[in-house]
């Protein structure tokens, strides 16, 4: 199934539709449900579906500053002065804006650059930044699985 949100926006229907026809075939029924329920994915989620796939460590970096964010505001909620919830906003803020950075290159390399879909990844991201987003957790998981075996993809840039 992964493999179907690696695919260009354009290629991703038909390969869905032939993985369900396959898997209907041999017998996997309640699992061709769930794939054939699967939308393509907007030009932007793909970017990010890439940013997930190419650079897990700045995916986890940002997570990690959406929980350090997080546990900032509850104390300056809480009423305890400090720094560190402007120190945390500010780390997150330059992951966001690197992130975006990778993304609209990704883009710009396949030939799907456009005015809205950079700001796009960015609701996207901070988004996901303050508590995570499953699949986006999920997929760097794997991402994370594949680099230690060799398998990255190589992509260049940090982020921030």
């Amino acid at each position: 199934m992964d493999q179907l949100f690696e695919l260009p926006p354009e290629e991703f229907t038909a390969a869905r539709d032939e993985l369900v026809k396959r898997m209907a075939g041999e017998g996997r029924a309640e699992e061709s449900r769930t794939i054939k329920a699967l939308r393509r994915p907007t030009v932007a989620a793909w970017a990010v579906n890439q940013l997930v796939r190419r650079r897990p460590k700045d995916i986890d970096a940002l997570l990690e500053a959406g929980a350090s964010l997080r546990k900032a505001q509850r104390k300056v909620l809480s009423g305890i002065r400090s720094a560190e919830f402007r120190e945390a906003s500010e780390r997150r803020r330059r992951l966001v804006t690197g992130l975006v950075r990778m993304a609209e290159d990704i883009l710009r390399e396949a030939g799907r650059s456009s005015a809205g879909a950079g700001e796009a990844v960015r609701s996207t991201l901070e988004a996901c930044a303050p508590r995570g987003c499953g699949r986006v957790n999920e997929t760097a998981d794997e991402a994370r699985s594949r680099e230690g075996e060799g398998g990255g993809t190589g992509a260049s840039g940090p982020a921030g």
